[in-house]
């Protein structure tokens, strides 16, 4: 038969937040505690699928939230002069850090936190102050690997993406770069496909992959939030695994986690995506299906079309 494109969607125990919320939603993940920041000021922390704590941070709009590594403390760049930080368990106030414009933020094992501005070359929050880093530029897009110790950066412009260690060193310069991530490798995703690229800029792999908007990469996947408001799941050599619907806008990020991948979206909420479901058999799939739904499913695919939601 003809391959038919199946559209996976979250179950509603699922979704974080409430969709329909204005502003662009963000979320970190730590183990089990994620910070969700979306709407006008409003922040929600979870752990192990139950909603901890809740802040409404009135008119500062977030931008982007992040995690130190041990889980404790939430990083919560906003609109106006300020970094927020917050205990991740209460959502109570920390001390605020200076910082204007800031649209990255990446917390690292070091316990330093990378931040990137709109007009000033990314620095680094060490010990509660930001300091500069050697060969660093404004960044559009940063990134960092499950471990917390190596870090990408992409330049505002798209033009080129750095490495950070001590110091940043540029890898590669791309043409109409989005996105980036970094894990075993690097990943750069453009208006039209994804480059995986080794460390030192050789080329892994290309495969097309249009109007995605954030990428995230394993030792085994490729996940592209797109403007089409689904999440696109490759494996690494851009064969298309599945796409994970259910958002009513834009998927401003990805996270891939060691059992589910979330999406957040511009509709004010993250959902999450068993990633068991992908190493299911088709054939066992089409069993549940049919046993959830009463129907014998072979009979339907050869008489008429199905249209998933």
């Amino acid at each position: 038969h003809e391959a038919q494109r199946w559209t996976i969607e979250a179950p509603p125990a699922a979704v974080i937040g409430r969709p329909g919320d204005t502003g662009i939603a963000s979320l970190a993940r730590v183990g089990e505690r994620f910070v969700l920041g979306a709407g006008e000021g409003r922040l929600e922390s979870w752990l192990g699928g139950r909603r901890t704590a809740a802040r409404n941070l009135g008119d500062r709009v977030v931008k982007r939230v992040a995690l130190s590594p041990d889980a404790r403390t939430v990083y919560v760049s906003i609109i106006g002069p300020a970094i927020l930080t917050f205990d991740a368990a209460t959502l109570e106030p920390g001390p605020e850090i200076p910082g204007h414009g800031v649209r990255r933020l990446e917390a690292l094992a070091s316990g330093d936190v990378l931040v990137c501005a709109f007009a000033e070359a990314c620095r680094r929050i060490v010990k509660g102050e930001l300091r500069p880093i050697e060969g660093a530029f404004i960044g559009a897009d940063t990134d960092v690997d499950a471990r917390g110790e190596r870090a990408v950066i992409l330049e505002d412009g798209g033009t080129r993406i750095g490495l950070l260690g001590s110091t940043l060193t540029t890898i590669t310069r791309p043409a109409d770069a989005r996105a980036v991530a970094i894990e075993d490798a690097v990943a750069v995703l453009t208006s039209a496909e994804v480059i995986v690229l080794a460390a030192d800029g050789a080329e892994l792999a290309r495969f097309t992959s249009e109007r995605g908007a954030d990428i995230e990469l394993t030792s085994a996947l490729v996940v592209v939030g797109t403007l089409d408001n689904v999440t696109r799941v490759y494996d690494r050599a851009g064969r298309l695994l599945a796409e994970l619907g259910g958002h009513g806008e834009r998927v401003a990020q990805v996270l891939v986690g060691a059992d589910a991948i979330w999406s957040a979206s511009w509709d004010g909420s993250a959902r999450r995506y068993a990633l068991s479901t992908l190493a299911t058999p088709g054939d066992v799939l089409a069993r549940d299906l049919e046993s959830a739904w009463g129907i014998d499913l072979q009979r339907l695919l050869t008489t008429r079309t199905i249209t998933s939601r």
